[in-house]
């Protein structure tokens, strides 16, 4: 999930990793999703700050042009959250 502004700084963008709650000792549950808050979200989650990262924004609009032409061919969809 993108969380940064892109309009901000057009160079670089905050990504963060959505993953599944397992009830673990290391998990940070300071950001929890439950089921339903968002389309994708079918099962509680939360935002593993840990695996956060910056990327230069050009790759994140290849790779979203490149999964938007395969969704053209198949049946899923994929959004970008600014």
């Amino acid at each position: 999930m993108v969380v940064s502004d892109p309009f901000k700084d057009a160079r670089e963008v905050l990504v963060v990793n959505i993953t599944t709650v397992r009830d673990l000792a290391y998990e940070d549950l300071s950001c929890v999703f439950e089921s339903g808050e968002h389309e994708w979200i079918d099962r509680k989650s939360y935002v593993a700050f840990d695996m956060a990262r910056t990327y230069p924004d050009a790759l994140l609009d290849r790779l979203r042009d490149a999964i938007l032409r395969a969704a053209r061919s198949e049946t899923f969809a994929v959004c970008r959250i600014v």
